[in-house]
């Protein structure tokens, strides 16, 4: 009744709505603080963010990178109503991390921007938590040691804020910012995985990534098929121009307001047929030797120095793993081209199954192309309509020649 105690009164300290977390700045500006307490921060910038991390570059030297949801994965994007229950393997689920300075898509520390530094989460990863941090710090370490390019140099990890922090390496990402000439990147291209198919004692520091390959053609075929949703291109950067690649024969469907569409309707005509004949045919046999690997070595992920035609640093490497050799080179393949991977195979110190490269190279171009449509990421979307012609043209052999 009115008047009467209630068998619960109200606690202040009881009832109160619990303190929010401190932003990822606040975190970030924290760590900084506790271990390295005579630096005075004098620019914070974020150079872009992924769905579990963002990156941010501070006084132009250092990269941070944190976990937004410290540990917790952020909820992936949905698929189309009909496709229930199925993800589209990189353009919906995949992490590709971004980078370096300018667009989300390629910043020092985060997801799938043209990247400059480290990655934030592997397409297959399902979110970073403090130790995973660690276990990148280690790789890093152990990598300054034997890679004959530069890799970053991590100068803190504070799992208690989910940070990681290593130096800003020079140079741009060679996926939208092409060289003079390419074909000067090839020597140290084939050196640097020589070296990295030939390190011993990885298996302490990284996963084993065993996927058979008929998995990764259900998956190419699952992309190829799948309605997702596709996001506007935006106005193109100053000094870019934008092209472009959306079929205008197919235009996308509405759906609530929503535009809904497959990769199969928006890629060129005359490539179709040749890509649902790879959809249907067996993959090749599966590798009989799984070696320390990047694992993500698109063009997105190699840092150059524009004018010189070098190569300045290899970034993230979340998706490091003892797994085939073979997709290193794919990515090389379907990113540089068949000119200049036939150079990098002349300085490379293993064999070469050529089969599974242009397996690889097709299944990853099909995944980002249809991430670069999903996430408005064009920069992706371009680059793989454009690589067609020597993955999926009619003179493309079985395999690159």
């Amino acid at each position: 009744m009115p008047g009467e105690p209630t068998d619960f009164p109200l606690d202040p300290a009881r009832d109160a709505a619990p303190p929010e977390s401190p932003g990822p700045e606040s975190r970030v500006r924290a760590a900084i603080a506790r271990h390295l307490p005579d630096r005075e921060i004098r620019s914070l910038t974020v150079l872009g963010e992924g769905l579990d991390n963002r990156a941010y570059e501070v006084d132009g030297d250092l990269i941070i990178r944190i976990i937004k949801n410290h540990g917790t994965p952020a909820p992936r994007p949905k698929a189309h109503p009909s496709a229930a229950g199925s993800e589209l393997k990189g353009a919906l689920t995949g992490d590709h991390e971004g980078e370096h300075q300018g667009e989300l898509k390629g910043e020092q520390g985060t997801e799938r921007a043209v990247e400059h530094g480290d990655g934030l989460e592997g397409e297959h990863g399902d979110g970073l938590d403090s130790g995973a941090l660690r276990r990148e710090a280690e790789l890093l370490a152990a990598l300054s040691g034997f890679s004959p390019l530069p890799v970053p140099e991590p100068v803190f990890v504070d799992g208690e804020a989910g940070v990681l922090a290593y130096r800003k390496l020079p140079g741009v990402p060679l996926l939208g910012h092409p060289v003079k000439d390419p074909l000067l990147l090839a020597p140290a291209l084939g050196r640097f995985l020589s070296a990295l198919h030939q390190a011993d004692g990885m298996e302490r520091l990284v996963p084993r990534d065993v996927e058979p390959l008929a998995v990764w053609l259900a998956d190419a075929e699952e992309t190829y098929a799948q309605p997702f949703q596709m996001k506007k291109r935006s106005p193109p950067a100053r000094g870019r121009t934008a092209t472009p690649i959306v079929n205008p024969d197919t235009p996308p469907a509405k759906a609530n307001d929503v535009l809904w569409t497959t990769l199969a309707s928006q890629l060129p005509a005359e490539y179709r047929p040749r890509i649902e004949s790879f959809l249907a045919a067996p993959p090749p046999d599966e590798p009989q030797e799984h070696v320390f690997s990047h694992n993500d070595l698109g063009a997105e992920h190699i840092l150059v120095d524009v004018g010189t035609s070098t190569i300045t640093g290899i970034i993230d490497w979340t998706d490091a793993a003892i797994t085939d050799p073979m997709h290193d080179l794919a990515l090389l393949y379907r990113d540089l081209g068949p000119e200049v991977f036939e150079a990098v195979l002349r300085h490379y110190e293993g064999p070469c199954d050529r089969e599974r490269v242009l397996f690889y190279a097709r299944c990853s171009v099909l995944e980002d192309i249809a991430y670069g449509l999903a996430t408005g990421s064009y920069l992706y979307a371009d680059a793989g309509i454009a690589h067609l012609p020597w993955i999926f043209g009619p003179s493309v052999a079985p395999h690159p020649t």
